[in-house]
């Protein structure tokens, strides 16, 4: 949080909190002890109680609560002046606390002054606590001003914290509540005020009374008289500028009242203005927001419409090429056929002219009509040829019309699975809009506020599993010095074991060795006798085995105990190494699923951009998914493609029949014209060999020339 009030926390009061309640404290005491305690009773008793608490220890200070939740402070204690009466009218009429002279003949014209005197200090004393008052309540409501531009400001500035507003309101609504006990204090202040000033006036006609009784009892001077005339003059005058006083600061307060109500207004005003601009700000980025999604969505149906626009012509580009393609492939090979056919009789009309020309006169009727029979074969056969030709075609063109239902089911197929698609969309839509983006920016939030704190977690708990390979490998690197020591003293201590036992087997075998002489020289020892040298060779020779074996045994054990040691110490090496990779792979085991949510949390995290994340989602969902709208005008226009082409298809169906029968018909003439054409050429060729023989052999003509000059004819 970068900036935080100073009211958001619990703090100590200062001076400024604790100068009204002192002063009013100190004036208090000093107003109720300055009272007799015949007319202030509680007041007196308040004074003692408060001087036996001052001998006992320091009299607390009164603090003004720092919480709203305290009780305000206690209502001031009620004044004498409650015996007058609270209504200033009845200032003109005789105060039924006042007696009259007759009924008390102490009350003389010193006790009327002196009460009059007291009255007068009274009211002064109230005018200063009332001024008083008034200042602290200015004081006041200028820390509550204070509070109320913090409490707005903070309300803009920390709306996603709302705890900070909320405490500084507490205290906004704690100065208020001061204000609104001083105003109280104020009024009654006022009231009394008015309540002392008509207890003076009544006071005042009280010393007339007396002073007119006394004048009448006992006859006082003129000058007297006019002397306490004068008096009154001046107490009238300075009544009256009281008054005028009072009616200053009642226009004063009314002033200020009205200038606060008018602040409050403003105030009021300026915040309704704020809250009905940023609610204006608000719907304009939501609509910028919306109209920037929909330019999107419309983006991206248009693109998608102009791509399948695109793919639609030129799959028809295709068609058409193909159909074109295969057009011309038919007229191609059918012209070819033609031109072939033509050829091939063509030539066969020219060697049959050669030949006949050649052989004219051996040419009969029967080879003639033998050749054309022949011809008329070898065209049936071509036609024959093309008739299948042309039912290949035909059953091409069936393939096509299949291939067209094919399509065309195919496209109902697809058209089926676009408006499925676009049911999800909708789907996807509507659950998009039931998304609760305020849910999601707490939940972002809460996440931002407890991811830094795991992330700390998780560093401890990754610096901790970092150092205990370390450690691992000190306490291994000590161990295996801790072995490698002990192994050297075992190695050192069996060592000088060896060499003991080995120069002790030495000694023994030098024992030995010069026993075996001196038993070898014994014979020349005479003097020692025989048995006696023996047994104590014996004797010597056991004691040295037993202490030999003695040594063998006790280095044995030894070697044993070492040996023992040393494979106690290994078994704990394996086992202090096995509980450290035991320890090893459950931390590991520990840190990977840790490891794991961290990087899960850093990914929803990332995704958690609430308003940004839905807008993503929604540019996606376009991209992938178009508009249902767009998507059924499209299959519309698809629908419509796909009859079109259906007529079209039809139509070519049309054509190609008429173009085969066209074509069977112009077969038909071209083999009935060959004919007429070759029957024609026969005749002009026999004709004129008939005319170059009968010019050969005279003018005459045989039974054949007759007989194909009619058959020509």
């Amino acid at each position: 949080m970068s900036y935080r009030s100073a009211d958001a926390y619990s703090r100590r009061p200062t001076d400024d909190d604790r100068r009204g309640s002192d002063g009013r404290d100190r004036y208090r005491d000093s107003y109720s002890r300055a009272r007799p305690s015949s007319h202030y009773p509680y007041r007196d008793d308040r004074y003692r109680r408060e001087t036996r608490d001052t001998d006992a220890a320091p009299r607390e200070r009164r603090i003004p609560p720092e919480s709203p939740h305290d009780p305000p402070p206690p209502t001031p204690a009620k004044s004498d002046l409650a015996t007058v009466s609270a209504r200033p009218e009845q200032c003109s009429r005789e105060s039924p606390v006042s007696r009259s002279p007759a009924a008390s003949p102490s009350l003389d014209s010193d006790d009327a002054c002196k009460k009059l005197v007291r009255l007068l200090k009274k009211q002064c004393e109230i005018e200063f606590e009332l001024a008083r008052l008034k200042r602290d309540r200015e004081h006041l409501n200028d820390k509550l001003k204070q509070r109320q531009a913090e409490y707005e400001k903070s309300m803009v500035k920390h709306a996603e914290f709302p705890s900070v507003p909320e405490v500084q309101n507490m205290h906004r609504t704690r100065y208020a509540e001061q204000v609104r006990f001083l105003d109280a204090q104020i009024t009654k202040a006022q009231e009394e005020a008015v309540k002392a000033s008509c207890a003076a006036l009544q006071a005042m006609r009280d010393l007339f009374s007396a002073q007119n009784r006394e004048s009448d009892d006992k006859g006082a001077a003129s000058a007297a008289f006019l002397q306490q005339a004068e008096k009154l003059k001046k107490q009238e005058a300075e009544i009256t500028e009281l008054k005028a006083k009072h009616r200053q600061l009642e226009e004063r307060k009314e002033a200020e009242i009205k200038e606060l109500r008018t602040k409050i207004r403003q105030l009021e005003e300026r915040n309704s203005q704020d809250k009905s601009d940023l609610k204006a700000e608000l719907s304009r980025r939501d609509a910028e927001m919306k109209g920037e999604m929909m330019m999107l969505k419309k983006a991206m149906s248009d693109e998608w419409k102009r791509e399948l626009k695109e793919q639609l012509g030129l799959h028809r580009l295709e068609f058409e090429k193909q159909r074109a393609d295969q057009k011309q492939s038919q007229q191609t090979d059918l012209r070819s056929q033609f031109s072939k056919h033509e050829e091939e009789l063509r030539k066969a009309v020219e060697q049959q002219l050669l030949a006949h020309r050649s052989s004219s006169d051996t040419i009969s009727t029967q080879e003639i009509s033998t050749l054309i029979q022949k011809q008329s074969l070898t065209l049936q056969s071509d036609v024959s040829g093309l008739s299948i030709r042309v039912d290949e075609l035909t059953g091409q063109l069936a393939q096509r019309t299949q291939d067209s239902v094919n399509l065309r089911n195919s496209l109902d197929t697809c058209t089926q699975q676009v408006e499925d698609q676009a049911r999800k969309i909708n789907d996807h839509e509507a659950q998009l809009s039931n998304i609760d983006f305020d849910v999601l920016d707490r939940v972002a939030e809460a996440i931002s506020f407890d991811l830094p704190n795991l992330k700390r977690k998780v560093e401890r708990i990754q610096s901790k599993v970092d150092d205990i390979p370390k450690e691992i490998d000190a306490k291994h690197d000590a161990l295996y010095g801790k072995v490698e020591q002990y192994v050297g003293r075992i190695g050192t201590s069996l060592g000088q074991i060896l060499d003991d036992t080995q120069r002790t087997v030495e000694n023994h075998g030098a024992r030995i060795k010069a026993l075996e002489e001196g038993a070898a020289s014994g014979g020349g020892r005479a003097d020692i006798p025989q048995g006696h040298a023996t047994e104590l060779e014996f004797e010597s020779i056991n004691s040295d085995v037993a202490a030999i074996k003695t040594d063998y045994e006790l280095t044995k054990a030894e070697v044993n105990r070492l040996a023992q040691e040393y494979s106690g110490l290994v078994d704990q090496i394996n086992q202090a190494n096995q509980s450290v990779k035991e320890a090893s792979q459950s931390f590991q085991n520990q840190l990977q699923p840790i490891q794991l949510s961290i990087v899960s949390l850093d990914t929803r995290y990332n995704n958690l951009s609430t308003r940004a994340l839905a807008e993503d989602i929604l540019a996606h969902l376009a991209q992938v998914y178009p508009d249902a709208g767009q998507i059924t005008a499209d299959i519309g226009a698809l629908k419509t493609l796909a009859e079109s082409l259906d007529s079209r298809i039809e139509s070519l169906e049309g054509r190609v029949e008429d173009f085969k029968e066209s074509f069977e018909e112009k077969f038909e003439g071209s083999v009935s014209n060959g004919q007429e054409r070759l029957y024609r050429e026969y005749d002009e060729c026999a004709n004129h060999s008939v005319g170059h023989k009968r010019k050969r052999m005279g003018s005459e003509m045989n039974g054949v020339e007759h007989l194909l000059a009619n058959g020509a004819g």
